[in-house]
Parts: structure tokens; C-alpha cells; sequence
């Protein structure tokens, strides 16, 4: 079957640490998703196509459900003055987030904020997928064989219940050290009619799991299923692309564990709630009390306290940050941006609802067109901000404080013509990845496997969106006029990755361009960022700056935006024919006059994506390093290619 009449949409569901992302990386056939033995590794929704021997589907990896009282009986908060507390100077990105706020108890504040925030969003994917997909939905609940029933599994157990999805229990981690009989006997509890005992990480009892699923998916993958999913009101009729099929699999997996990461201070008060550095909670985690008067960080003091109204008993505390792109209040219980991010035409999503865009569509392999920008940059410069304003909701989890982003996460959206946005981790200097200023220090494996899939979506991008905080470039040229201290050396870095190494058009975000005192301001930082340029990465000095401000994106300033992009697209993508560059090549050494000994005979296009010329007639090393640059600069300035990378080769006959 192709990915095309693919319709079957298949939900991991658990709490942290079950194997979620073992089994994601097994049915999707390589390691796509981060795993780690420490919880709470996944933050975002992650989609890709998967496939279980004859089976196709749409797999969506979620992050671990457990609410607060659960995980401070588990010790799954971190310790205050655990770890060591420093400043951030100019260019490091600084304590990631278990690092924020040591030392004092605004860390378990803003940790379970953050916290609070994921599980709000996952529980409004989860709902999305109920009220307007159910037809075609598939849960796999996956829970820890190895340990036996938990309260959060009652609590997942009740949620997915009441969303009344058709529900697989997979019991994971059946190995013959994990688990016995009685274990697995006890998952009975739950009220599931029979249970799946498997070992993603093994590779075992896939078969079962074959014919637990195998009904359902070919039945949410008929015919009829189809036509009745195209006469729901609710639901977009999605184009038929080409067929493309899935990947085999090939990658190996990494083990998970179990790793506890210290304990929390939190106390139980005399009516049954549980307090907890400025929040009250009850015994089911839903947040009574937000205090206001929590001696918090400075940058922390801007997060806003509230609760969004649910028809789930397990209703959570969400933390939104001020910088985010919104604010959910009791008339948006689905956390859609304001009305005027939806009012365009050009900006709606073909569906009515912009989540279900990532939810129906297409394969990316299937559409060879589709613009799939990447935005990278340092921690905490705004890239999810920005990707959740260009999206229209707030896909992406974003918050004040660095290390938030993990995976590099691919959603696809049916504004400004149909994108593809990729939000990746924050590039940190190799000291901090390494977790040390050691030379000999290991790196974190979450750190390096963000750089790593970082790097991955930067190579099969079309576009890069390379993202500044403005405020810090405008801090640094007050305190110095050296333009080489205006980018830091892993900004360069990820410049040269984009346009020397991997040919790809650039653009450079300049965000936050409201901390600044006026437009003026704007203007000299554009400068000497274009300064700075001109010396250190010759093939971005003229790439397009944009300054906006993500927590406020503008419907014209997102328009301009993808205007920018599509226009490099469309010079990257473009196609000369020989006379036309025959031609050229002919005024072009009038005006330059080649040695004596080189003699040209045609030119011809021999790439796209990035343009590559090819002049035969001489080869490259009878040419000085100077002349070859002259003609290449003279080649962008006549045919318009400034803005994007172009290389020129020259071969003898």
C-alpha cells in the first residue's frame, strides 16, 4: 500500500519511560525519535509513517503522561542544589533547564509548569484526534510490564477511556528478566480485555501485536473508512499523492532504563492537597491554587499561572510563557492562536483546524515541491515561538528558559500554499555539550543526538531560518565595535553548515527586535551583522535579514516572511539553458580577461538545489583562486543568485 492511501492514524500513550520512543524508532524502521533511560526525554509530538509487516500508518510518538503527585512519589523531580549554578556569558547559552534555577525551590516551580504544559498539549492533540479522526485512530497504551501497575496508569488508563478510542495495552519490557507472569497477570486491573506482551527494544512478540492491530488498521484503511472520513464535516478531503513506500528496518535501538532523578520538596497540607513552591495541588494533580507572590528568576516572573477548562477529571496546571506566541483562556479550551493569525485565506488551514493539517498530511517523500523550511539558532532564541507562529497554534512547547527543545520535530501545514517547518534543539559551544568545561568530559547522549538530527534536517531542508536575538547582538555592539563578537562561533558554525557544506538558501530571523529602543537601532544591527559577513561566510552576505518579534508575529510580517522564503526557493531551484549561459560565459571574459594559456569553450548547468555551472575548456587549477571568484561574483550578479548559494566548476575538454 502507498503512503498515500495511508488513513490510519496510530497513538503511543503511556507515562514517561515505558518504551514509547523504543517501539516509535522500531515500527518507523530507524532511529527518528531520541531515547534515553532518563523520563521525560520526549516533550513534542512526533509523527512519521510507520509499518508493521504488511500493516501502513500514520505513528504519532507522544510524551510520558504522569501528573505531579505521581512523580514526586516516584522521584521523578530533580533535586535543587544538584547541580551547579553559574552566569551565562555572552554567546553560551547557559544553564540548560536542569540547571535554571538551582539552588533554590523556583527550579520545582518552573519544571512542573513546563511540565504542566506538555501534558495540556498532549491531551489537546489527543482530544483532537477524538473529536474529528476517531474513525481512524488507533492507541496503543503501553505500560511497564517490568514494574508492575501504577497510578498514572489508571489515570492514562480513565483519559483514554472517556476520549472512547479504540485502545491496544501493550505490555512492554516482556523479556525474561523483566517481568513474569504474575506482573503481566496484574494489567488486568485496568479493564482492557486482553493485553499485547512485547520487548520493543528486543524485537519480541511483534506477532501478537501483527494481529492485534492488523483489523483495525485495515479497516480504518478501506475504502469505506476512507468515504466516511471525507463526508465527516470535520474532516479535509485529502489529495492523493504518488506512492511512495515506507523504509525497512534497519537502525539499531537504544536500551531504556530506569533512572530516578532525586526527589522534590513538596508537602502534604491537612485537607489532602499537596503544596508545592507556590502551587496547590490535589491528590488527582489538578492545580488549585496559583500564588503570585513565588520569589521566582527574573526571567521566570513573566510565566502566567492558569488552568484551562477540561472535560478530563485529570485537568492540569499549564505555565504559559510570556514570550510565546499564546495566551489560553476559558473561551480557547483548544489553544488556537487569535483571530487574526485564521482569518486569511491564504493563511486558513485547508481543514478548519490547523492540527489537523500534521494529522492528514501527505508523505513528504510524495510531494518533491513542498518548501520544508529548518529553523535553527542558539537555546532560547525563539525558534519554537516562531515555528509556532507560522504554523497558527501552538504546536511546539516553548518557555523562558533554555534546554526545552529536543527532537527536531517535522509538522506540515496547509498555510501560505503548504509548508513543512522543522523546530530544532539549540545549538550549544562543545564544552557545553559535553555537560563540562573538560576537555575529556562525555558528551550527553540527548545533546549530541539533538546536534546530530539537527544537522539531519539542515540536509534535507530547502530553506534554513537561521534565528538572532536581537537584544544580545545590540548588547554586544554597545560594549564592543568588533563585529567578530556580534555572532558567536556556533552561529557561524551553522551558517557555514548551511550555505558552504550543504548549499541551502539562508535566512536570518532577527527576533526579539521588540526589546529594542527604535528602528534605528534594527538598522545598525543589520549592519554589522551584513559586516561581520562579509569577512566569515562570504556565501551569506547578502542573504536576506528579517527582523520581527515571534511572541507577536503580525499576519503581514509572517506573509513577508514566507514571501522571502518562497523566493529563494525559487531562484535555488532554477534551471538556465546552455545558450543562455554560452552567451554569458562569452560577454563575461570580455569584461574579465582569462590567463593566456585558458581558453573557454561552453558552459553548461550541471545541478540544481544548489544551481551548479559547469565551464569546460580548462581545468580548475590552470585558474587563480582570485579570477575563479570574479567570475562566480559576476555569475550571482547577472543572474540574480546573490542571495543563495551557487558553485561554479571548470573542466577541460
Amino acid at each position: 500500500m502507498g503512503l498515500s492511501h495511508v488513513r490510519a492514524a496510530v497513538v503511543l500513550a503511556g507515562r514517561p519511560n515505558v518504551g514509547k520512543s523504543v517501539l516509535f524508532n522500531r515500527l518507523v524502521g530507524k532511529a527518528s525519535s531520541l531515547v534515553d533511560p532518563r523520563a521525560g526525554c520526549t516533550r513534542d509530538v512526533r509523527s512519521a509513517y510507520g509499518r508493521l509487516v504488511d500493516l501502513r500508518f500514520r505513528l504519532f510518538d507522544t510524551p510520558g503522561l504522569e501528573w505531579l503527585p505521581e512523580r514526586v512519589q516516584r522521584g521523578r523531580l530533580p533535586a535543587a542544589n544538584s547541580l551547579p549554578n553559574r552566569k551565562a556569558a555572552f554567546g553560551d547559552s547557559g544553564p540548560n533547564l536542569m540547571q535554571q534555577f538551582a539552588h533554590s525551590l523556583e527550579y520545582s516551580v518552573a519544571y512542573e509548569s513546563l511540565y504542566a504544559r506538555v501534558i495540556q498539549l498532549t491531551e489537546r492533540f489527543l482530544r483532537t484526534l477524538s473529536s474529528r479522526a476517531k474513525d481512524r485512530t488507533l492507541a496503543l497504551f503501553l505500560v511497564d510490564a517490568s514494574q508492575g501497575v501504577v497510578a498514572a496508569d489508571h489515570q492514562i488508563a480513565s483519559l483514554l477511556r472517556r476520549l472512547a478510542l479504540p485502545t491496544v495495552l501493550v505490555l512492554n519490557k516482556c523479556d525474561m528478566r523483566a517481568a513474569d507472569s504474575g506482573t503481566v497477570a496484574s494489567f488486568a486491573e485496568l479493564g482492557f480485555p486482553s493485553s499485547v506482551p512485547i520487548s520493543a527494544l528486543q524485537g519480541e512478540g511483534f506477532s501478537d501485536l501483527y494481529h492485534a492491530m492488523q483489523p483495525l488498521v485495515d479497516h480504518m484503511n478501506s475504502d469505506e473508512t476512507v468515504e466516511a472520513c471525507r463526508a465527516n464535516a470535520h474532516i479535509c478531503d485529502i489529495p492523493r499523492k504518488r506512492d511512495t513506500e515506507c523504509a525497512a528496518n534497519t537502525y539499531p535501538l537504544q536500551p531504556e532504563r530506569e533512572l530516578a532523578c532525586g526527589h522534590a520538596a513538596s508537602t502534604l497540607s491537612h485537607d489532602g492537597t499537596t503544596s508545592h513552591a507556590g502551587l496547590v495541588w490535589n491528590t488527582n494533580g489538578a492545580a488549585l491554587i496559583a500564588s503570585q507572590d513565588t520569589r521566582l528568576a527574573p526571567s521566570a516572573q513573566r510565566l502566567a499561572l492558569e488552568s484551562s477548562p477540561s472535560s478530563i477529571d485529570e485537568t492540569t496546571t499549564c505555565a504559559a510563557d510570556a514570550r510565546s506566541v499564546h495566551q489560553a483562556s476559558p473561551h480557547d479550551p483548544q489553544g488556537t492562536l487569535p483571530a487574526r493569525y485564521l482569518t486569511s485565506t491564504d493563511t486558513a488551514p485547508v481543514s478548519g483546524d490547523p492540527m489537523m493539517d500534521e494529522i492528514d498530511s501527505p508523505a513528504v517523500a510524495a510531494n518533491s515541491h513542498q518548501i520544508r523550511l529548518t529553523i535553527v539558532g542558539r537555546p532560547n532564541v525563539g525558534k519554537s515561538t516562531l515555528a509556532n507562529a507560522l504554523l497558527g497554534y501552538e504546536r511546539f512547547l516553548t518557555a523562558p528558559f533554555p534546554g526545552v527543545t529536543r527532537d527536531a520535530v517535522t509538522v506540515a501545514s496547509s498555510r501560505y500554499g503548504g509548508f513543512l517547518v522543522t523546530d530544532t534543539a539549540g545549538a550549544r559551544r562543545r564544552t557545553a555539550v559535553a555537560g563540562s568545561r573538560a576537555a575529556d568530559a562525555a558528551p550527553d547522549p540527548l545533546e549530541t543526538g539533538a546536534y546530530a538530527q539537527m544537522l539531519t534536517s539542515i540536509a534535507t531542508a530547502t530553506a534554513c531560518g537561521l534565528v538572532l536575538d536581537a537584544a544580545e547582538i545590540a548588547l554586544a555592539l554597545q560594549q564592543s565595535k568588533d563585529p567578530r563578537r556580534l555572532l558567536t562561533s556556533m552561529e557561524h558554525s551553522l551558517i557555514q553548515e548551511a550555505t558552504e557544506l550543504q548549499g541551502k538558501p539562508l535566512l536570518l530571523v532577527l527576533n526579539k527586535t521588540d526589546l529594542l529602543e527604535n528602528k534605528e537601532q534594527q538598522r545598525n544591527v543589520e549592519r554589522a551583522i551584513r559586516t561581520r559577513l562579509e569577512s566569515s561566510a562570504p556565501e551569506a552576505r547578502h542573504a536576506p535579514i528579517i527582523g520581527l518579534s515571534a511572541a507577536c508575529l503580525s499576519e503581514d510580517d509572517a506573509g513577508s516572511l514566507f514571501c522571502t522564503v518562497r523566493e529563494l526557493v525559487h531562484l535555488w531551484s532554477g534551471s538556465w539553458s546552455r545558450g543562455e549561459l554560452s552567451q554569458w560565459l562569452f560577454q563575461a571574459t570580455r569584461r574579465y580577461s582569462p590567463p593566456v594559456h585558458a581558453k573557454f569553450a561552453y558552459m553548461i548547468q550541471t545541478g540544481r538545489r544548489p544551481p551548479v555551472f559547469t565551464i569546460f575548456g580548462v581545468a580548475e587549477h590552470y585558474l587563480s583562486p582570485v579570477y575563479r571568484r570574479t567570475l562566480l561574483n559576476a555569475l550571482k550578479l547577472d543572474f540574480g543568485l546573490q542571495k543563495v548559494p551557487v558553485k561554479l566548476c571548470f573542466r577541460s575538454h
